[in-house]
This record gives C-alpha cells, structure tokens and sequence, in this order.
C-alpha cells in the first residue's frame, strides 16, 4: 500500500492528537501512515523507513515535549525526522492548539533549522478542528499530494503504454529489447530519486534512455517509446529543485551564524552546503559566496 502522508509524533501527550488528524485527513480521501495503527508484527525500523519514503507529505504532531528527547542521536523521533528530511519530504509541523513551548535547548542545530525553516500549521481542537484541518490541507498538503499524484500516474500509465507495446510488437525483436531496456534504464532512475546523492546516476539513466529512443526516431517504431523520459525529467527537476531548496536553507543559516558569531565550523558548514547546492543547480550568487569565503 502507498501512503501520501506519514504522522509523526510523540506517544506521550501526541497519541490521541495523532489518531484524530488522520481520521480527518482519511476523511478527505488520503492514505495516511500512524504506526500506532499499521504496524501489528513488531517489524518496526524497515517498515516506517519506507512508509516516509513512499509518502510524499511528513505531518510532525508538535505536543508539549516533543522533541525534548531528540538531543539523543538515537532517538527514533530524531531519526522519522532527519530521514524525511534527508528525501527531501514536505515537512508539516502541526502546532496543536498553540501548546508546543518551543524548541528545546540543545536541540542539534539539523533539527532546529528542519523546525525554523518549515512553516507550522497551527490546528484547534472542538469546533475550529476541521476548519483548521482543511485549511492545512488546503495550504500545505494539497498542492504537493496534486503534484506527486500526477506524476506518478503519468509514468505509470506510461509503463503500462510500454507493456502494452511490447506485447503487440514481440514478433520484431529488435523494438521488443530496445523498449525494454528503456523501461529498464527510467525505472532504476525513478527509484534513484529518493535520494539527493543518486540525482545524477538517475540523470544518466534518464539519458541513455534518450539515446535508445533517438536510435530509433527515423523508424516507425519511434513513437512506441512515448514521452516517458520527459515526465520523468520533470520529476527529476523537481526533486532536484526541492533537494536544493534544503541545501540552501542550510546554507542561509550557516551564514547567519558566520556573521553573527565567526567560527570556522560554521564556515565550513556554509561552504559545505553551498558546494552540495551548486552540485544540483549553478547559482550565481551561491557561486560569489563560495568564492569570497573561500
């Protein structure tokens, strides 16, 4: 089973809070994941870490104390976190009737920026709940679930296209091995796209995927191989686009803090993420940065 959402949160003071923001979002037609509920055979690690792969929207329960635990490295709720973060997830703090207290001290500086450069969504309980719901579905979650459904739906009918195809065209071996291959070559890409460091083997991909069906563009065949590698070029642009927005927001902040404070690590840190940004996207003004710190 997919999931568009995965909740996050805290079993002491979150776990009721949990239950009723994904009967609410159920509600609206989402596939939610709360482990309180899907997770009944004890497989706990594997089966959450790839629930936040598959679901593109993170949904974070802020209650009271929270995140107090997230200073130990090996906190699981430290862990939901970062590795969200790490694919690039929309991240949605939910700030339950204003009572989160803000965040701990000693909080490390990864999950601090994750909290500040993420907008909370503020959800009542009692009457105001599903006006405040809906509001965050409609501000937060909608536009990225619309998003993420289109392109999958748009490759996925171009895999079954590509089924279809081959079936029909089996007599002529050639075709039948190239469209293989190319669905080959644009599936391993898709499933390099969870990854920011896997964004250029799955661009590579995605090219020799071009190149076979340029080899083919004076045959009749042509037109068999669709606009595959275009819907998945767009999904890489995306990913890539979401994946450089992170790095520079990591950059901003490690900035701030170099101006601020000085240091050497937060230099470092800066030119860290500048290098891990202009890797996914050239940008003149992250460039000018590099150069003068450097």
């Amino acid at each position: 089973m997919k999931y568009d959402i995965f909740i996050s949160y805290r079993r002491e003071g979150g776990s009721e809070f949990a239950r009723s923001v994904k009967a609410a979002l159920e509600r609206k037609k989402y596939s939610v994941f709360l482990d309180f509920d899907e997770l009944k055979d004890g497989k706990f690690d594997q089966r959450i870490l790839d629930a936040i792969a598959e679901a593109p929207v993170f949904v974070f329960i802020l209650s009271p104390h929270s995140l107090d635990r997230c200073v130990n490295e090996g906190d699981w709720v430290r862990k939901e976190i970062e590795y969200a973060h790490s694919l690039g997830k929309q991240i949605i703090p939910v700030n339950k009737d204003g009572d989160f207290e803000g965040l701990p001290a000693g909080l490390p500086e990864p999950l601090r920026t994750i909290f500040s450069t993420n907008q909370y969504s503020d959800i009542m309980v009692g009457q105001l709940f599903s006006d405040s719901v809906n509001k965050m579905i409609k501000d937060r979650i909608h536009p990225v679930i619309h998003r993420f459904r289109w392109l999958k739906m748009a490759f996925a009918a171009a895999v079954i296209l590509a089924a279809v195809i081959t079936l029909i065209f089996a007599h002529d071996s050639k075709i039948k091995d190239a469209l293989v291959q190319y669905d080959s070559l644009l599936c391993h890409a898709d499933s390099l796209l969870v990854q920011e460091d896997s964004l250029a083997s799955a661009s590579q991909y995605i090219l020799e995927a071009e190149e076979i069906a340029e080899a083919w563009q004076s045959s009749r065949h042509f037109e068999e191989f669709g606009g595959r590698a275009e819907t998945l070029k767009m999904k890489l642009e995306y990913k890539r686009d979401s994946f450089f927005v992170v790095n520079k927001n990591h950059v901003d902040f490690y900035m701030s803090r170099y101006r601020e404070e000085g240091g050497k690590e937060n230099k470092q840190e800066a030119l860290k993420y500048i290098d891990k940004a202009l890797s996914l996207k050239n940008d003149y003004d992250l460039s000018t940065m590099r150069r003068i710190l450097k």
